[in-house]
């Protein structure tokens, strides 16, 4: 959990039904003091009434429990369920009774509460370049120096929170931890006079994803490939960025 410093943090609620964003409101109004809602600025929605706002923690109840046998569109609706999981500048809270997850699969994925988590898969026919080519080969270094450590995985091309595919996946198998790494090729950039940025829309996806609970670590093109593969000479460039990404890939694993 994020380290929040001095109290000082805002706090929304999000319920994907009506009926219960009018009864948590009811609840928080009768229970809280005004003075602790103003100071963490709490506020209660739908996802409807969500969009445009952020707080730091989100709390997402999902009015959901075994009884509920997959009818109606509000828990299937993948707009209204990104709109949900991406509010949370630090963290998101979910609050939920146990549920069907196939008859809900989408927030089934989103809790990681299917069992066949890794329906991830590795499939080197899916590479959209030689640049994960080459990514896919350090990562596998890695995977293979830590072995004495823990069971590390590799998966490729990974659906998750309604964005575009991660590009891979290492997952740790004895601890659970897992971390997305993003090949950045070229065209996630825009040029500003000499220095490279993201592009807006590249920008909104991380966010959304880191929202959503995901480390992620990028590794942008041009620190592999100038002129050639830097790779391929273990050039002090690219020996630089696979320190950071290695010692990443500790942090969020180990």
């Amino acid at each position: 959990m994020p380290n929040l410093e001095n109290d000082k943090f805002s706090i929304g609620v999000i319920s994907l039904m009506t009926n219960q964003r009018e009864l948590i409101s009811d609840l928080i109004e009768e229970h809280i003091k005004s003075d602790i809602i103003d100071k963490h600025n709490i506020e209660v929605w739908t996802p409807q009434s969500a969009q445009g706002n952020e707080r730091d923690i989100i709390i997402l109840s999902l009015c959901l429990d075994f009884s509920c046998n997959g009818m109606g569109n509000y828990h299937k609706n993948p707009r209204l369920l990104n709109v949900a999981t991406s509010r949370a500048k630090k963290f998101t809270i979910v609050v939920h009774s146990g549920f069907q997850t196939d008859k809900y699969p989408q927030l089934g994925k989103y809790l990681n509460l299917t069992a066949n988590r890794p329906e991830w898969t590795l499939n080197h026919a899916l590479y959209d370049s030689e640049f994960e080519i080459k990514v896919y080969e350090q990562l596998r270094e890695y995977v293979e120096s830590r072995q004495d450590e823990a069971d590390l995985r590799i998966f490729n091309q990974v659906e998750t929170c309604g964005q575009k595919r991660l590009d891979f996946v290492v997952f740790n198998q004895t601890n659970q931890k897992a971390v997305a790494v993003e090949v950045d090729g070229s065209y996630h950039y825009q040029e500003n006079g000499l220095s490279k940025q993201y592009s807006e829309e590249h920008t909104e996806r991380i966010d959304i994803l880191k929202r959503a609970g995901w480390n992620v670590i990028n590794t942008p093109y041009y620190k592999w490939y100038r002129n050639g593969w830097l790779c391929d000479t273990n050039h002090p460039t690219f020996q630089r960025e696979i320190d950071r990404i290695i010692d990443e890939l500790d942090y969020y694993l180990l």
